[in-house]
């Protein structure tokens, strides 16, 4: 490193004469080099010619390795720059680069020659040997861009990470503006330039359409969700993960200067927000929140409408704003009197766009675009596009569509609503618009296409997507089903499945914890032999595992196992929680050993250092509230790639050498892909897995022909398979008010309910059948003993007998996605037969969750359903009645005996549960459990070896076996 400091100096001082100035740019990188006949060769070698080649004359770029071993002795003068991490040509990850500052000489330079920018939010250490090795290269800094021929008549072929351009005149793509930001998507053009919103560099970029370079980019701190060009300034829209609230700020077009932050809040702690302008109008929809009008001078909040919707896509008109509703599957129009009006419009409407004389909404799901009457607000036609389209804009009297799964625009007459063309753009197109004759299309990297199915691949497919690969912060059901694979933890679940699938067993641990007398200190003794898989190559110790959980509990990390309070108990988690300790002092590494002590017994411990946040992550893992997406782990695969919207890929970990399966050779997700898709490919033999269920109208015909008792299944060949998930769907009882007061209008409402109706109908979640029940524990869950405690059906004699027959009034509280609408209609049938008349209202579902929690909220019943992070009944009984979540429960002597249940161990803690279920359910009757829901899973013909995992209510990915 000194003597590329040193070699620097000496160029910018020599007298090259003759008006030349000679710059040479240099790349350090540290490696096992090999010995060539002439020359060191080997990866390297390659990889240091590589950073050299992504600078500029004058400039020194380092490698991870190099800095991590250099940093701690520099020559003097000499500073590190942390220029982020950045794909270089011919080296399939990300690498991160660091640029050498020497003082006195140029230290600023033109963004690097890499194949796309900064990725901030995916950072990763990088460990190697001891070699170093120094490659310059003299060079002229000149980028050059290769284009690629494109189908559909010939043009550009764009990779990603760009803005491709579209002429109507010939619908070809006819150039492109390459290096644009990390993930650009949301585009908008004002102020004579086109403005892109980049996800992962959270910059905005501005484009001279003339030129077609990029002119400026603007910081703007958060990622981007929406962006729009208004009469005075351009607006963005940002989330941060973990925050209640999105941000608005406005940037100068004068001077590209960027305002401090509004804030307007968003019941989806780290949703997206969307904005949409037209003239001085400015609204913002957070993605569950209100709908908020702003002052166009100061960003000031004129108005809030409750649009009774979770927006994920925002247009306007002179008339009305209208959102779309991508789980509800709506379009809501409210005018300026604030009536709403939904719309269906099909399945995962993702934009929406007004011009051409009507409403635009783009159905990702169907793969199809629905034109909405701008007079009679219905929908008029339906028309077929490309795959998972996702952006739209109005010009040249078309409609243009992005379809990000098929790198094709489609472009739609917008006077007959006929397509016209469909143009191959390549990359993933993300949304569009319309600026000096050209269609300006933002285009994100592919990461990656379905492989044939031959070989070790086994091809998932999912409509949802996965919400973080990061084990601290990743908390959906997909994600988890994801992470285990790749996860190394001190105690697993057993992969024996069925009910020993709930069973504890040391994974890193050697043994499980040694426990003193008194309960609250825990003694992990840790196994040998557990390294990550490259590049970090680090062996797991205790250390590691201090290092992971403090780094999950960390307040700047945001995690939901810091805000659930799992480990509160530990001593000195509270302090170093909020941030006033730099450790937490009960947790203590010491050789192989790792000690934790707690205040109090905590007997459901070895339960919650189990969960998926816990995974072991490698000393010195950033601490980011957005997430690594790729970080080394210790299990049998590691997450080779990730990029949110596409999916995620696991390769097999070369360094693991454990007991645990590890059949498929890579694991594949792609995310987008619709129920009623992902079964056709699947059946077709196109895809091995649905993972998120299947559609209500096709279980009937895949039970029959490849489940339980199915012809499939008598060859050994079953590819359906239903499995209980540990979950319960009731509805709440208001026990402060009135009406539910009375202990005998709460069992007359449990024997009045139709339990087989409602669990028919399924839950918002999956539409599907679920298992009907009148408890509040689970089957299958430590401490569920099976009581028939109410009916299935309505016993109305009963039910009269309790209510009487006066009548009386109760609102109900629903969530507004569908099936809610049925549930609330069964309740609402139900209950008037013995003379309650129900009144129905509808939100969101984290709304319900908010309101529920508000003293005061005037709800008699509510709809809400609850899956536990762990296999254990506290997570249940003590969670669902005494967090607040069923609203009002608050008898003295249950809460006693529950509190007294959680200090219990082992069966007696068991036994203690069984009992309370039933007798709270008989007794005190605060809820109307209705069903339990459950796991369907479908597979290709070629996968076997099925295993279930209950701890996780999912199929274990690596156990899968692919048939010869």
């Amino acid at each position: 490193m000194a003597a590329a400091a040193d070699a620097q100096r000496e160029l910018a001082a020599h007298a090259w004469g003759g008006g030349v100035d000679v710059k040479v740019r240099m790349g350090l990188h540290t490696g096992e080099p090999k010995v060539g006949e002439e020359r060191y060769v080997g990866i390297g070698v390659h990889r240091a010619a590589r950073i050299g080649a992504a600078g500029h004359g004058g400039q020194v770029l380092l490698s991870s390795t190099t800095k991590e071993l250099a940093e701690e002795d520099l020559p003097p003068g000499v500073t590190i720059r942390d220029l982020g991490e950045r794909r270089l040509k011919d080296i399939d990850q990300p690498q991160r680069l660091y640029q050498l500052i020497v003082e006195g000489l140029q230290s600023e330079f033109a963004q690097l020659k890499t194949l796309d920018v900064e990725l901030r939010r995916k950072r990763r250490r990088m460990y190697a040997g001891a070699a170093l090795i120094g490659v310059l290269a003299a060079a002229v800094a000149i980028p050059v861009f290769a284009f690629g021929q494109g189908s559909g008549g010939g043009g550009v072929r764009v990779h990603g990470n760009a803005v491709a351009i579209i002429d109507p005149n010939s619908n070809t793509v006819v150039g492109q503006v390459p290096n644009v930001g990390a993930r650009p998507d949301a585009i908008s053009y004002g102020f004579g330039s086109v403005w892109v919103a980049n996800l992962d560099d959270q910059t905005v970029a501005r484009i001279d359409p003339n030129t077609r370079t990029v002119t400026a980019r603007s910081a703007v701190q958060d990622t981007p969700t929406g962006l729009a060009a208004g009469s005075d300034a351009v607006w963005v829209v940002g989330s941060n993960a973990g925050s209640p609230f999105v941000t608005v700020r406005r940037i100068d077009p004068d001077f590209n200067t960027v305002t401090p932050a509004r804030r307007i809040g968003n019941v989806e702690t780290g949703g997206p927000g969307s904005v949409a302008t037209l003239g001085q109008g400015v609204w913002v929809a957070p993605s569950a929140g209100l709908l908020s009008q702003l002052n166009p001078k100061t960003a000031a909040v004129l108005r809030r409408v409750d649009p009774n919707a979770g927006p994920n896509a925002i247009a306007v008109d002179s008339d009305a704003v209208w959102l779309t509703d991508g789980r509800a599957n709506t379009v809501t129009r409210i005018d300026a009197t604030g009536l709403l009006t939904p719309i269906g419009v099909g399945h995962g409407p993702s934009a929406i766009v007004v011009g051409g004389g009507a409403v635009w909404v783009a159905d990702s799901l169907d793969d199809k675009v629905v034109r909405i009457d701008l007079s009679t607000h219905a929908v008029t036609t339906s028309i077929p596009v490309g795959t998972s389209p996702s952006g739209l804009t109005v010009g040249d009297g078309s409609v243009w569509v992005a379809n990000a799964r098929d790198g094709t625009v489609t472009r739609i007459d917008a006077a007959t609503a006929k397509p016209l063309k469909t143009i191959s753009v390549g990359g993933r197109p993300q949304a569009l618009t319309y600026a000096n004759g050209h269609v300006w299309v933002t285009v994100q990297s592919t990461l990656h296409a379905l492989k044939a199915g031959s070989g070790g691949t086994v091809r998932v497919l999912s409509e949802e997507d996965v919400d973080s690969m990061d084990p601290a912060l990743a908390y959906v059901l997909l994600s988890w089903q994801m992470l285990y694979p790749s996860c190394a933890k001190l105690l697993n679940y057993s992969e024996a499945g069925r009910a020993a699938g709930s069973r504890l067993e040391p994974e890193v641990a050697q043994s499980l914890p040694e426990r003193s007398a008194d309960g609250k200190t825990y003694t992990f003794t840790i196994r040998k032999g557990f390294r990550f898989s490259p590049p970090s190559n680090a062996p797991v110790t205790a250390q590691t595992f201090k290092y992971t959980i403090e780094r999950s509990l960390n307040p700047k990390m945001k995690s939901p196992v810091r805000d659930a309070g799992y480990l509160a108990s530990v001593v000195g988690a509270n302090a170093y929680m909020q941030g006033k300790a730099q450790h937490v002092s009960g947790i203590v590494a010491r050789g192989d050993k790792l000690i934790v002590r707690l205040t109090e017994p905590m007997p459901d411990f070895v339960s919650v250092i189990a969960l998926p946040f816990f995974c072991a992550v490698p000393i010195a893992t950033p601490v980011d509230p957005k997430g690594v997406r790729v970080i080394p782990s210790a299990g049998p695969y590691y997450v080779d790639s990730y990029t949110p919207g596409q999916g995620v890929v696991l390769e097999r970990n070369p360094n693991y050498h454990g007991s645990r399966l590890h059949r498929p050779e890579r694991i594949e997700l792609t995310v987008g892909v619709s129920q009623e898709e992902a079964a056709r490919k699947v059946e077709a033999g196109e895809a091995d897995y649905a993972a998120d269920g299947i559609a209500p109208n096709q279980i009937s015909r895949l039970v029959a022909r490849y489940g339980v008792g199915s012809p499939a299944a008598k060859e050994r060949h079953r590819q359906f398979f239903v499995n209980p998930a540990p979950g319960v769907t009731y509805l709440a009882l208001n026990m402060q008010r009135s009406l539910f007061r009375d202990i005998r209008l709460r069992k007359a409402a449990n024997f009045a309910i139709d339990r087989r109706a409602l669990a028919r109908v399924g839950t918002p979640a999956r539409q599907e059948a679920e298992r009907p029940t009148d408890q509040y524990l689970p089957p299958g869950l430590p401490g569920f003993v099976d009581a028939r405690i109410y009916p299935f059906r309505p016993a109305l004699a009963r039910a009269r007998r309790l209510a009487g027959t006066k009548r009386r009034s109760a609102v109900l509280y629903t969530c507004s996605d569908s099936p809610c609408d049925q549930i609330a209609q069964i309740a609402k049938a139900s209950l008037a037969k013995i003379g309650i008349d129900v009144q129905v209202k509808s939100f969101s579902a984290s709304a319900v969750f908010e309101r529920l929690r508000r003293a005061g909220e005037p709800w008699d019943l509510a709809w809400f359903g609850w899956v536990a992070d762990y296999p254990d009944p506290a997570q249940f009984l003590n969670v669902v009645l005494l967090s607040g979540q069923a609203g009002t429960f608050d008898d003295p002597e249950y809460t006693r005996k529950l509190e007294a249940a959680a200090r219990l161990s082992g069966p007696a803690r068991y036994l203690a549960y069984a009992k309370l279920d039933v007798d709270i359910a008989r007794n005190e009757a605060p809820l109307i459990p209705y069903s339990n829901p459950s796991s369907r899973d479908f597979f290709s013909a070629r996968i076997g070896c099925q295993v279930f995992l209950p701890a996780y209510s999912s199929m274990d990915l690596a156990a899968l076996c692919i048939r010869p």
